[in-house]
């Protein structure tokens, strides 16, 4: 299949810069694909390659109608990434769902398709820039608190008796699944949770 538009992440460009040298396996030239795609004539996936071998196992997924093929390419690992893990919270209307990495690819899409589906969100960012940034991705009311200050005072403040669901892009997961009511949801992009660490969003 011929690429033609991919993205770049933080993931990659760490990789290619070697800050994971040690940590995984380097073959060179690193042209680095988190997973294997990018858009094609019609199919998204990603990759750096001019061309790209893509197994019928992985499947393909047409391009809709009316998405450029430049946002499908983004919306290869960002975007999917996201996509499970607003899925993986359950329902969302009336709840209040914590995105910590709100700034981030997956967080910034993440944060529109909660409040899409009618969650209540509150998003973790540095203030100025970034807080403009998170509260201008949608037309829904997101809380946006800064998390170079205490989160668990800010959250508490707002959701005394804890937040239905956490998305996990960024931060302490011990602490904002610490935020989570019982039998709320957490979810996170980075790390497996210890049980110990499940404690408090055990199912009712």
């Amino acid at each position: 299949m011929k690429v033609a538009a991919s993205s770049v992440n933080g993931f990659g460009l760490g990789t290619v810069a070697g800050y994971l040298h040690g940590m995984m396996e380097h073959r060179f030239p690193l042209i680095r694909a988190r997973t294997p795609p990018a858009p094609s004539r019609q199919s998204v996936r990603v990759s750096r390659a001019q061309y790209v071998a893509v197994p019928a196992a992985i499947g393909i997924a047409h391009r809709p109608d009316g998405v450029l093929v430049r946002d499908a390419g983004a919306l290869g690992l960002a975007g999917t990434a996201a996509f499970g893990g607003v899925a993986l919270l359950g329902p969302l209307e009336g709840r209040t769902v914590l995105i910590s990495g709100a700034t981030g690819g997956v967080g910034a899409i993440a944060v529109r398709l909660a409040a899409a589906r009618g969650a209540r969100v509150i998003a973790t960012a540095m203030s100025g820039s970034e807080s403009g940034f998170v509260s201008a991705l949608t037309d829904a009311e997101v809380t946006v608190i800064d998390y170079t200050q205490d989160v668990t005072a800010q959250v508490r403040a707002i959701a005394p008796d804890g937040v239905d669901a956490v998305l996990h892009l960024a931060g302490d997961l011990a602490e904002l699944t610490a935020l989570t009511r019982d039998g709320g949801a957490v979810a996170s992009a980075l790390t497996v949770p210890e049980a110990s660490e499940t404690a408090s969003c055990r199912p009712p």
